[in-house]
């Protein structure tokens, strides 16, 4: 899948459709709801929670595996890391959750190879520490629209190589804009699913 040819593809919509069984992960490709919108990735996972192995494939058909994300040693765990491999089983790159800088604002590290390094911190400092709030002391249950915010996944002299967004409306799923050239779209993709499945706790 070396050749896929949405590696240069910019935008991306990510949907998560709950099911009895399990979530669902549809990625399509261009503007949300316009019907030139192409399907690129499909997953079905077992809950909400990121599993410890997660498959994508091309379509709904599943006959093509585009990229497999594993995670160890386990998806609950403070210093899990999460790997993601082509079809073939070679490295793309992986990506992990930090929470030491502030336990109310997670940051998070992607590397892809030994040259790419990027760190993930969550935009709006107030949205984020209100949110982490409420969850620690809920009077009631809160839609997770309420709390839509957005990641900016930078370089290590500031400069932004992608960025996931929260949709405000509801089952809107993410928006996922890569502006750097050199990142891989499976690696993106597989971290804006790890997006969902925190802000969908």
């Amino acid at each position: 899948m070396n050749g896929w040819r949405h590696q240069q593809a910019r935008l991306f919509q990510i949907r998560r459709d709950p099911a009895v069984a399990g979530d669902r992960y549809e990625v399509t490709w261009g503007c949300a709801g316009s019907p030139d919108a192409e399907m690129v990735a499909y997953a079905e996972g077992r809950g909400t929670d990121m599993p410890d192995r997660l498959v994508f494939y091309t379509d709904r058909t599943m006959s093509w595996v585009l990229f497999v994300v594993r995670t160890s040693p386990f998806p609950h765990s403070r210093d899990a890391v999460h790997e993601v491999r082509d079809g073939s089983g070679a490295v793309i790159g992986s990506f992990r959750a930090t929470f030491t800088a502030s336990p109310s604002r997670p940051e998070w590290t992607m590397r892809q190879g030994r040259a790419l390094l990027l760190t993930g911190r969550e935009r709006g400092t107030l949205t984020s520490a209100l949110r982490h709030a409420w969850d620690a002391f809920p009077l009631f249950r809160l839609p997770q629209t309420v709390w839509s915010s957005g990641f900016d996944f930078t370089t290590g002299s500031g400069e932004r190589a992608l960025c996931v967004d929260r949709a405000r409306e509801r089952h809107g799923g993410h928006v996922l804009d890569v502006a750097s050239p050199v990142v891989d779209r499976r690696l993106a993709i597989a971290q804006a699913v790890a997006l969902d499945s925190l802000w969908s706790r």
